[in-house]
């Protein structure tokens, strides 16, 4: 399940982003490095799968806590 869903509250049109979120709870943000919206440019342009994963992990432990 996508948490983003949970953030939605049954909405179709609106969210939460989990930046917000974290700060919301308190919870250091996952997004310190690059957001969604730069993972395209990251893999295509920088090849770089490493730094990828390092912030699929982070969001990842974000969404645990």
């Amino acid at each position: 399940m996508d948490t983003i869903e949970l953030s939605k509250f049954g909405d179709y049109k609106h969210y939460t982003a989990l930046k917000l979120l974290t700060l919301i709870l308190n919870i250091p943000s996952p997004k310190d490095d690059i957001s969604g919206s730069e993972v395209c440019g990251v893999y295509y342009k920088e090849k770089d799968v490493a730094r990828i994963a390092i912030y699929c992990e982070k969001d990842t432990v974000a969404v645990a806590q």
